[in-house]
């Protein structure tokens, strides 16, 4: 069996990719022998060979996990991989959109013995110019986690801050989107810092019980005033080459218990907020335009515009390529997120 996990939308694509993962623990293999993730990456037509072989006295099903293969770059692995696939993978039945239900065992043939997942966090149309990706997107259970749009992500926010036991006036969910768009992962640390904060308060006054409610105020005071100010300095730091200084607020932020990768993750995306903005001053776009056209607050927009200006798009593009690399690295444990950074800072 073929699962296809794949779209920008990686905060719902690794929600789904845990879901299959706890499922298979639950009812196949507990002990997890039988499950194995390999890296698209550098995968080898050897290696999944021996993943899908290997042999386990804990259960005869295996689950591999295969995360990023379209950004292999072996144009032979690809067609070593989807010869393979369509020689004991080949799909059938109707897809998961058109009616299918979920993924469940079936018994016979040998192919039906593995689960093979791919998931990938590129787009429906990058996707379709591969020709693994062609292939994988019409097998029965591919799924499409595309950006949801604002009021989607609005219903979201709710819906993530009820799961906690709390609520959120509709106003302060509208404002939590227009800071951070359809950014699932900004969204979901934004909501676990407020509902933190808001517990924080109710227990203070002896209501432990009380019903936590997240309010406009208690947006614009956590998620606008704190880490996004203390950002916007660093980036300050950084344009004006003030080494030093930038070294200084990377510990400082640390230091009062910022999590190093959601950190890394908010720099990795205000760098990218501020290639599109200096793109957009390039054409000759108001602040107005900016913000309608990437959809942005227009405080991030505004807070944005000085640092773009500081840099080339050149010098931008480079900067967040190089921290795209830590970010990569970090997921998968080869660097520590800490040194990575100080040692970015130190050779811009």
């Amino acid at each position: 069996m073929i699962i296809f996990l794949y779209g920008e939308d990686s905060f719902r694509s690794r929600q789904k990719l845990k879901e299959l993962k706890e499922k298979f623990l639950r009812e196949v293999d507990p002990s997890g022998h039988s499950l194995i993730t390999l890296d698209g990456e550098t995968v080898t037509m050897e290696k999944i060979n021996e993943a899908v072989g290997a042999s386990s006295l804990f259960g005869r099903k295996r689950m591999i996990i295969i995360e990023r293969l379209l950004t292999n770059k072996s144009q032979t692995v690809f067609d070593l991989i989807l010869n393979y696939l369509k020689s004991n993978f080949a799909g059938d039945g109707k897809k998961v959109g058109e009616g299918a239900k979920e993924p469940r065992e079936r018994k016979g043939t040998k192919k039906e013995n593995n689960i093979l997942v791919f998931w990938d966090e590129v787009g429906e149309e990058k996707v379709k110019k591969n020709k693994i990706g062609r292939f994988l997107v019409d097998q029965p259970y591919a799924y499409c986690f595309k950006p949801l749009s604002n009021t989607q992500a609005v219903s979201w926010v709710k819906r993530a801050v009820a799961r906690q036991g709390a609520t959120i006036q509709h106003q302060a969910a509208i404002n939590l989107v227009s800071l951070f768009g359809s950014d699932l992962w900004a969204l979901n640390n934004e909501i676990k810092k407020l509902i933190s904060y808001k517990r924080g308060q109710t227990t203070g006054n002896g209501s432990q019980q009380a019903n936590v409610v997240v309010n406009r105020e208690d947006v614009m005071a956590m998620s606008v005033g704190s880490l996004f100010s203390n950002i916007f300095a660093l980036l300050d730091a950084i344009s004006h080459q003030q080494k030093g200084l930038a070294l200084s607020l990377l510990e400082k932020e640390l230091a009062a218990g910022t999590a190093e990768n959601y950190l890394l993750y908010m720099l990795v995306r205000q760098f990218k907020i501020l290639l599109q903005v200096r793109e957009c001053l390039n054409q000759g776009q108001t602040a107005r335009v900016i913000a309608s056209r990437l959809k942005l607050h227009p405080f991030v927009v505004q807070k944005s515009l000085l640092p773009a200006r500081r840099f080339s798009v050149a010098v931008l593009k480079k900067l967040y390529q190089e921290l795209l690399d830590v970010d990569k690295q970090a997921k998968i444990g080869q660097i520590n997120i800490k040194t990575a950074l100080s040692r970015l800072l130190v050779e811009i």
